[in-house]
């Protein structure tokens, strides 16, 4: 049986999901989705996932508003989902991180996406 942890990379752009699956590389597995109903709805078929990477600047569903339905199950739900969410945006001034932590997020991760800090959240969350 498969022990690495499971991301479930949320962006609207195939190639940063392209880009995050080649730094998740053989050390985690993945999941994707390509906006953020398919993720509120991955995470309600109760699958299994470790950590979120989600994009902020999506269309129909940005990335504050799948957190904060996910903040909502957590409240009225039986068995709470408590998933660690990294932002991801082209927002990268200090107040964008900011925001973010301040919000719920646990991480914020600055586009273009940069493999070593990728790493160094993912090692600060998960491990």
């Amino acid at each position: 049986m498969d022990k690495r942890q499971k991301i479930l990379i949320v962006d609207d752009s195939k190639l940063n999901r392209d880009i995050l699956k080649e730094i998740l590389g053989e050390t985690y597995n993945y999941l994707e989705a390509e906006n953020g109903n398919q993720a509120i709805q991955m995470i309600g078929e109760n699958i299994e996932i470790d950590l979120m990477l989600l994009d902020i600047n999506m269309p129909q569903m940005n990335g504050f508003e799948v957190l904060k339905i996910m903040k909502r199950s957590q409240c009225i739900a039986e068995t709470p989902v408590n998933i660690p969410i990294v932002a991801m945006t082209a927002n990268a001034f200090k107040e964008d991180e900011e925001m973010a932590l301040s919000v719920g997020m646990n991480g914020h991760i600055a586009k273009p996406i940069d493999v070593d800090k990728v790493e160094q959240v993912l090692c600060s969350i998960l491990r």
